[in-house]
């Protein structure tokens, strides 16, 4: 496989603390949240650098997810409320309190929103009526990260384990050990599970197999925060102000150093902008940057 190497196309900056949370938007754009309890809608285009304010929480968010059918934003941050903006009006449309404490990651399924606390609670609200919101309580601990492929939702915990569950019955049809402390982040393809922890290890796990006999990887010089894929290629985000790119069965990219000119502290969230085809990393640095990958020779 050909190397890939980023190049910086822009950095995007008016947060005035942390970025923590990434999701693409309509088009060209996206939306970032963080420790300043803005939600703030960008372009990737190179020279549409502003960001425009949609909405303001008096407390930290932490993570966003976008509807397009329904035009919508959901958030959650520190004060465990699930926030869901309406972007024709740009005004929050509901405000629920939905987790002890924070809410740390979120996502669309269906009809549904999901939302991952720190009570070890994940909140399953039905978009059509806001009043109907089932709870499962899967353990004491920090619930980190949601993913949702193949018609099943893995969660990461601070326990170190991986939870399945199946959205048909919402029971966990699985579980098992996949790092010796908190699991940051999930991501899979048709074939592999890959997460990220706070023992600084990327593993892979095949899927028919996954309890079993992973792929480990010592990916960065502390916590795996953040994993995505850009095409074929993996990519980890990481405490130690890095990114770095991967072939899918864990060989790094062949330049070692594919990003250089980036953040100055820790990165806490990367995304693919398929519609852009761009990457996009969040950081402690207050700032957001836009990636574009170079030619390949």
């Amino acid at each position: 496989m050909a190397d890939l190497i980023f190049s910086k196309l822009k950095s995007c900056s008016g947060h005035r603390g942390a970025v923590y949370g990434l999701c693409e938007g309509p088009d060209d754009q996206f939306f970032s949240c963080g420790g300043d309890g803005y939600l703030v809608m960008w372009s990737t285009k190179e020279h549409d650098t502003d960001g425009q304010l949609i909405a303001r929480t008096e407390k930290p968010l932490f993570c966003c997810a976008f509807s397009p059918e329904l035009n919508k934003v959901a958030c959650g941050g520190m004060d465990g409320i699930l926030y869901l903006i309406d972007l024709q009006n740009q005004s929050i449309s509901l405000a629920s309190k939905l987790h002890g404490s924070a809410i740390y990651s979120i996502g669309f399924y269906g009809n549904v929103i999901l939302s991952a606390g720190s009570d070890g609670m994940l909140c399953i609200m039905d978009v059509r009526d806001t009043n109907r919101v089932k709870k499962i309580k899967l353990g004491s601990q920090n619930l980190r990260c949601l993913f949702e492929m193949d018609a099943l939702i893995y969660v990461g915990s601070s326990d170190g384990c991986i939870y399945t569950i199946d959205p048909a019955t919402w029971e966990t049809s699985s579980q098992f050990q996949a790092h010796s402390n908190s699991v940051f982040s999930i991501i899979a393809d048709e074939n592999q599970l890959y997460s990220g922890g706070r023992d600084a290890l990327l593993k892979i796990w095949q899927k028919k197999v996954h309890q079993k006999d992973p792929l480990e990887i010592k990916a960065h010089m502390g916590t795996v925060n953040s994993l995505c894929f850009y095409h074929d290629w993996l990519v980890s985000a990481g405490r130690d102000k890095q990114l770095r790119i991967w072939q899918r069965d864990g060989k790094l990219a062949e330049s070692k150093t594919p990003i250089t000119g980036g953040h100055f502290h820790s990165i806490n969230k990367a995304i693919w902008h398929r519609k852009s085809d761009v990457l996009i990393s969040a950081s402690d640095d207050k700032s957001i940057i836009v990636w574009q990958a170079l030619p390949m020779a």
